[in-house]
């Protein structure tokens, strides 16, 4: 005789379904999770042992592109899922511990313990992958237009403020705090010849003039007396007319005086 075929899913009588009702009551939506989406039904855990007489867990699977879960029960044909427990999510990776809460609803159970929604910053160009109870986001290069004339920026994967050019090559680091006189930065490549580039310095923004490197600036010096370069740096020289400046990451309007201080206006 040919073997029987092993059915796709169990019907659960009224006592065991009692004991179903038991684990949804006692399950724990915010530590539900799974190592594996497979073709197969794979249990889920973390959610806590049953405290039912039979083992219940929420079975999840992915086929053909589209996510599905069910009610596993361990039954003498193994695990199978429940009668009328399937469920096909789509495309998208559902959250477990909210598949968790549809079953509870699904069955009228009044869960013991509700699912914690933890609130995450987060800005328009974050793509939300949810992965069994928790979420993570896929980081992406955003160029975003600066309030300082022909500069943009972006925030990479640690969520740090960096500004570059058009293309997204770097022009700063970012900024270690608010206040002008402690930004600190580099000069990054020049994209075409004659451009300007600005230097964060200790104490402010100042502009470069227009001289290759070596060369000395003539008639004007810095403050001092003398004209101030660093490892790598052209010469500028300090100008009396009052420039005024926007800290890029407060958008707080800001002015160097004479004497190489800056000061918010």
């Amino acid at each position: 005789m040919p073997k029987p075929k092993r059915p796709e899913t169990v019907a659960v009588s009224k006592s065991d379904k009692r004991h179903l009702l038991t684990y949804l009551e006692h399950a724990d939506p915010n530590h539900i999770q799974v190592s594996l989406w497979d073709v197969r039904w794979r249990p889920t855990h973390g959610e806590t042992r049953s405290a039912s007489r039979l083992t219940f867990h929420i079975g999840v699977r992915f086929v053909q592109g589209e996510y599905q879960t069910c009610i596993l029960v361990d039954s003498e044909e193994g695990e199978l899922p429940v009668d009328d427990t399937v469920r096909n999510w789509g495309p998208s990776m559902p959250n477990l511990g909210e598949v968790l809460q549809y079953y509870q609803k699904l069955f009228g159970v009044q869960a013991l313990k509700p699912l914690i929604r933890k609130q995450q910053p987060r800005r328009d160009d974050d793509d939300d992958n949810e992965e069994g109870g928790s979420s993570s986001r896929a980081w992406r290069k955003k160029i975003q237009k600066s309030n300082k004339p022909g500069y943009y920026y972006y925030y990479d994967e640690q969520e740090e403020y960096r500004e570059c050019d058009e293309k997204g090559n770097d022009i700063y680091r970012s900024y270690k705090n608010s206040s002008p006189q402690g930004m600190t930065g580099k000069i990054g490549s020049q994209s075409s010849r004659g451009e300007r580039r600005y230097e964060e310095r200790r104490y402010g923004e100042r502009g470069y003039g227009e001289r290759g490197y070596g060369e000395r600036a003539s008639g004007e010096r810095g403050y001092g007396g003398r004209a101030e370069r660093g490892y790598g740096e052209r010469e500028y020289t300090q100008t009396s007319q009052t420039t005024y400046h926007t800290d890029t990451k407060t958008g707080k309007i800001y002015y160097i005086d004479k004497y190489g201080k800056s000061h918010w206006a």
